[in-house]
């Protein structure tokens, strides 16, 4: 089963991950995931979303 990041469409290979040739992912035997760089954003945003919920939540609570 090929793996696809469902963020940037980049294919997992024994080499890495690399963008998929045409007709590659045809077969439609895909499943899909993050690949390294697309996960390290997407943590990076949730952190934040946290991060300001927190303080948020801080806020309202000293007032």
């Amino acid at each position: 089963m090929k793996v696809k990041c469902c963020v940037c469409d980049k294919v997992r290979r024994e080499s890495g991950w690399e963008v998929p040739v045409a007709g590659e992912m045809a077969d439609g035997n895909v499943s899909h995931g993050y690949c390294p760089e697309c996960a390290d954003t997407a943590f990076r945003e949730i952190r934040a979303l946290r991060y300001e919920r927190e303080a948020c939540a801080k806020l309202a609570a000293n007032h």
